[in-house]
């Protein structure tokens, strides 16, 4: 896969204010997606990708800048799934017409607590509301009937990607004919749920995340760094986690007091 673009799509003034399921609502929703390959005439070889948890809308290729994104660095311009998603690939796109958007709530182009809230002409902050992830899937059922995609081929996702796909299959059985929820279940575990809480009482520990009305100075780099560290050893198995973990990785004047 070579040169990808990120593209945006804004809900139908018919569909706003967007509701979401814990009561909030949002005067304007915009999702940032990428396409790779060619919807058929029948309108039935569409695959949607959903993204984990820290990804993008760019699931593969190599796509440069995405416009009123600050943060896209090296690591975001090559796509999360280029070994997977493409010519001759597991996802076929001389085959399939996959999408990928990033979800509402994201910081890659869709609206999320740093776009801009109509009503304040500021940042949502910690005015955002509450996102579920039903409210994720109702909003890209959104984008499917705009790209002219009535019934999926199949979705596909990892992690959260999994869990959104089976939400997906759920609440909208008629409009996907395959699922595939890759290391996802029907419900978390209660191993995980204590994992998700520490990260989130890094983030909120953090004295520069301020409850979220952190965007006119600096950053909760720290606490999110710190939750990153927490969450990375939920990501991959213990095999993988021998093979990454070294002595010495740490530059000496960085590592805590103590550690060898």
């Amino acid at each position: 896969m070579g040169t990808t673009e990120t593209k945006f799509f804004d809900l139908p003034e018919s569909e706003l204010p967007f509701r979401l399921h814990r009561g909030g609502e949002l005067a304007e929703v915009r999702l940032s997606y990428e396409t790779y390959g060619t919807l058929n005439d029948a309108g039935d070889n569409a695959i949607l990708v959903f993204h984990a948890l820290t990804g993008s809308q760019h699931a593969s290729g190599w796509t440069e800048s995405v416009p009123g994104v600050d943060k896209w660095n090296d690591e975001c311009q090559r796509g999360w799934w280029s070994l997977f998603v493409g010519p001759g690939l597991a996802i076929d796109t001389d085959r399939f017409f996959v999408i990928a958007v990033n979800y509402l709530g994201g910081c890659y182009g869709s609206t999320g607590p740093s776009s801009i809230d109509p009503a304040t002409g500021t940042p949502y902050g910690s005015r955002f509301p509450e996102v579920r992830t039903i409210d994720v899937v109702n909003a890209q059922m959104s984008l499917l009937d705009h790209l002219g995609v009535d019934r999926l081929h199949a979705t596909i996702g990892a992690s959260v990607g999994g869990l959104l796909a089976l939400v997906l299959a759920t609440q909208y059985p008629d409009r996907v004919k395959n699922v595939i929820p890759i290391s996802a279940g029907l419900e978390t575990t209660p191993l995980q749920f204590l994992h998700n809480f520490e990260q989130t009482v890094a983030i909120l520990d953090d004295p520069d995340f301020r409850g979220g009305d952190y965007y006119d100075g600096p950053h909760p780099d720290r606490g999110l760094s710190l939750a990153r560290m927490i969450g990375h050893k939920t990501f991959v198995s213990l095999e993988a986690m021998a093979d990454r973990v070294r002595r010495g990785v740490v530059a000496a004047e960085d590592h805590p007091e103590g550690y060898e």
